[in-house]
């Protein structure tokens, strides 16, 4: 019973259903999961790896840094600080929850942070394919969106087809959530001793890749981070190994601009669901959001602007500052290069755990799969720091692979 109560903790966790008194259920998690611990073992915070001091470390150092800049420019815009210290404290809530998963599943923990991780986002993708099936249940799944009238009114040119998921998130940073998902348990189903795939798992790994798509075309980018991981996992010799990586990541790039920034391909079209297949076969990657996407890579902004920043994260009526949503500008035209190296860093730490797992099998492959996710993902929307379902999520699962490895595998350095 404790283990699928698990099951739920991080289901709540990972969509951060819009709730009373808590804010958002990543927080009651935090609280539940925490009682939860207290009640079964002697818990300890100071007994949690490294990892945690240098998240916390690094979170103190952007405080400073966000201050520092909108002070300096003299915009006093904090604004970036609000969903900043929303990732910081759905961060520490994962705090307690690892602490479980590691408990109850000790070694296998890893493993079951992966298959669970999948399974939520299974039974997320059956939820999104039921309510589209059955409209008269939106109004339940809608109680639990951030702000469902004003989701219904970004997502008018997909008819409501994206808001269908019982989560606080949609859009952007939900199938952005999908597409990590996928790719933890891509590697972790490749590498156990399987001799042939199942129809059931290839059914599952087709649902969830549904729900991925319908939540946001965006989220189809991962596979070029799957074919990345294969290639960085080759058995060959180092220097060919270098040569392969960095033209393999030209190649990326170049393929990405073409394929997501070009009028001429796209993965579908978001109107309904008779149109996605036939407006991705007659009129390509043409829609709303990927025409507004190019138009904002036509701006051309001062040169200082985009090395040095100005101090502006958003508007005065909230809106994003020059009306860009892009993730690499927002980080640059708020902090210029320094922030941008600050939001890089934040994202190695946060994925650092992987390369120090003595547990993974092919660890280094998965490492970069993520890093490179990451970076394709900010040409579209900004992931690193501030998308806080993907940076909680990643923390939760790093956090439990450090003090798998701290308790079972000895990791090195570790606080004891």
């Amino acid at each position: 019973m404790a283990k699928r109560l698990l099951v739920i903790y991080l289901f709540l966790f990972v969509f951060s259903l819009t709730i009373p008194i808590f804010y958002h259920s990543a927080f009651l998690v935090g609280f539940i999961s925490f009682v939860h611990l207290i009640t079964v073992s002697n818990f300890n915070y100071r007994h949690v790896s490294k990892y945690v001091g240098s998240f916390l470390f690094l979170t103190g150092i952007g405080y400073i840094l966000v201050i520092f800049i909108s002070i300096y420019y003299e915009t006093y815009d904090f604004s970036f600080l609000k969903t900043y210290t929303n990732n910081f404290l759905s961060s520490l809530c994962a705090i307690p929850l690892a602490q479980l998963f590691v408990l109850y599943y000790k070694k296998d923990a890893y493993d079951q942070i992966c298959k669970s991780l999948f399974y939520v986002f299974f039974i997320q993708s059956l939820i999104i394919i039921v309510v589209l099936l059955l409209p008269f249940l939106k109004p339940i799944v809608q109680v639990f969106h951030r702000n469902a009238e004003l989701a219904m009114q970004a997502d008018v040119f997909s008819s409501g087809i994206r808001t269908n998921a019982l989560s606080g998130g949609l859009f952007f940073g939900l199938t952005i959530s999908f597409s990590i998902a996928l790719i933890i348990y891509f590697h972790y189903y490749m590498n156990q001793p399987i001799k042939r795939i199942l129809a059931k798992d290839f059914a599952k790994f087709s649902i969830v890749n549904i729900g991925m798509l319908i939540s946001g075309r965006f989220g189809a980018v991962y596979l070029f981070s799957l074919l990345f991981m294969k290639l960085f996992s080759l058995r060959v010799l180092s220097k060919l190994r270098t040569v392969f990586l960095w033209s393999f990541l030209t190649i990326i790039f170049a393929v990405f601009y073409v394929s997501i920034f070009s009028v001429d391909l796209s993965f579908l079209y978001e109107n309904n669901i008779s149109t996605y297949v036939l407006e991705f076969i007659e009129n390509g990657a043409e829609s709303q959001s990927t025409n507004r996407l190019l138009e904002m890579y036509q701006v051309n902004f001062p040169l200082a602007d985009v090395l040095l920043g100005t101090g502006h994260y958003t508007n005065l009526d909230g809106s994003y500052y020059q009306h860009i949503d892009v993730g690499y500008f927002r980080v640059l035209l708020f902090g210029g290069i320094p922030f941008l190296l600050f939001s890089i860093l934040f994202t190695l730490n946060l994925l650092s755990p992987i390369l120090k797992a003595n547990n993974i099998p092919s660890a280094k492959s998965l490492w970069m799969s993520l890093v490179v996710f990451f970076f394709l993902s900010s040409f579209k929307g900004e992931v690193m720091v501030t998308m806080v379902s993907v940076n909680s999520t990643l923390f939760l699962f790093c956090l439990i692979i450090s003090l798998t490895n701290k308790k079972f595998y000895h990791e090195p350095n570790a606080v004891t």
